[in-house]
């Protein structure tokens, strides 16, 4: 019955602002589609989980993706969030759930240190601004390979850019067939961005096919059969 109503009202109230970021450009004609095609903004939250998958969230935010996820499917979520503002509010949001867990990590190409610029949800290694924090990264593969070395039912990736460095790392050094679902939100706001977005896809379309998707806002990728 808990499970029942936490699925309920997450479902319906939770996931009212989680599908746009108003500082992001969109598209126009893409967003207009999206919002034809999903009115009711449930597709980003619609897959085949149980209380046995495991959802990876990179670029968490928040929680304001993964608190809906976790309402309609109570199953165990791995949330990725570097930068200390929203990595805190999110630890607070998700304090006594023993099935979500919070790494306050950047995932990059390489260890090291990566400065995030800017407070707000849209904080990124691109901008620049007089705001920043300088956060510990780790390279994506080596935590993947280690946190995830069978598999993950769905993988999500909003990390303001940062996609153009993380996915190819991984298309380079991790097994792609361990995951099952990928929703990639693609930044256009990074210079060379069509032809990397364009080299990930076609390395993506070896183990993957798109499902779904509205350039630059988000898009999935399911495993081949």
């Amino acid at each position: 019955m808990i499970a029942a109503i936490l699925r309920f009202i997450g479902y319906r109230f939770l996931n009212v602002s989680l599908i746009f970021d108003t500082i992001h450009r969109y598209p126009k004609d893409e967003y207009r589609r999206y919002r034809h095609d999903d009115p009711d903004e449930t597709l980003r939250l619609t897959y085949p989980l149980s209380e046995d998958s495991l959802i990876v969230d990179v670029g968490g935010n928040t929680g304001d993706w993964a608190t809906p996820m976790f309402c309609r499917y109570r199953c165990t979520i791995d949330i990725y969030e570097p930068h200390p503002v929203l990595a805190a509010i999110c630890k607070r949001n998700f304090d006594r759930n023993p099935k979500v867990n919070l790494y306050q990590e950047a995932l990059a190409d390489s260890d090291g240190k990566l400065t995030l610029y800017g407070d707000g949800q849209n904080s990124s290694v691109f901008k620049t601004g007089r705001s920043y924090h300088i956060v510990e990264a780790k390279k994506a593969s080596k935590v993947f390979n280690e946190r995830y070395p069978r598999r993950i039912d769905l993988l999500k990736f909003n990390v303001e850019g940062a996609e153009y460095v993380i996915l190819p790392e991984l298309l380079e050094n991790y097994d792609m067939t361990r995951i099952i679902n990928i929703q990639i939100q693609f930044h256009n706001h990074v210079q060379g961005h069509e032809q990397m977005r364009k080299e990930i896809l076609t390395k993506l379309s070896k183990t993957h096919r798109k499902t779904w998707g509205y350039d630059y806002i988000f898009e999935n990728w399911e495993r081949n059969q």
